[in-house]
């Protein structure tokens, strides 16, 4: 179900992008994306004050307000043959770190597709070099998110086992009897060993 939904927060933002591209309001760009801009930062600004949450949360909403700006500034500045074209790749590293690594290569087909139909304009080597870049970091970037995501269960665990730890040394100073106390004991040392183990195939 996460996927799903991760998915169409891609496919409905790059064909919004491609929807402002091909309809009447390609003569307001501009404004479309000053529009998305104000939208996410003002969200980004309610959260922080009144919410009193982080400013910056990775929320899907901000997500979908970063790939909607970032395109919309691209196409506004040329398209495929823009000086910022490079942001994409920061965009590609960005969707595989807050999202599930394998919803890159959906955002990768969705680029591919929204930039195609500049494909055959101006200089073809150049294009296929701009495009072809993105198809060679999509497994790179798929790599680099299966590790951040492997990272995140393992400090999940390690909190987890903490926190048992915690709570199995605080019943031991409350313990009076000699048997319970040993009990504890060996309690903590197997979860203390387990989460021993589990660091050093970390590392």
């Amino acid at each position: 179900m996460k996927i799903i939904a991760q998915s169409s927060l891609i496919i409905v933002s790059t064909f919004l992008v491609f929807l402002v591209n091909n309809s009447a309001l390609q003569d307001f760009q501009a404004q479309v994306f000053a529009f998305v801009v104000i939208i996410w930062l003002a969200t980004l600004s309610a959260n922080r004050f009144f919410r009193k949450k982080e400013f910056f949360t990775g929320s899907y909403f901000d997500l979908f307000c970063i790939i909607l700006s970032l395109l919309l500034l691209i196409f506004l500045t040329g398209g495929l043959p823009s000086p910022i074209f490079f942001l994409v790749y920061f965009l590609l590293f960005a969707v595989t770190f807050l999202l599930e690594p394998v919803i890159i290569f959906v955002f990768t087909g969705a680029l591919l597709l929204l930039f195609s139909q500049e494909f055959f304009q101006q200089d073809l080597f150049f294009n296929i070099l701009r495009l072809g870049s993105l198809l060679l970091l999509s497994p790179l970037a798929f790599l680099f998110g299966l590790e951040n995501q492997k990272r995140e269960k393992l400090n999940i665990q390690i909190e987890k086992n903490a926190s048992q730890i915690i709570q199995d040394a605080e019943a031991i100073i409350e313990t009076t009897t000699l048997s319970q106390t040993r009990e504890k004991a060996e309690d903590i040392q197997q979860i203390a060993k387990a989460l021993r183990k589990k660091i050093k195939k970390r590392t």
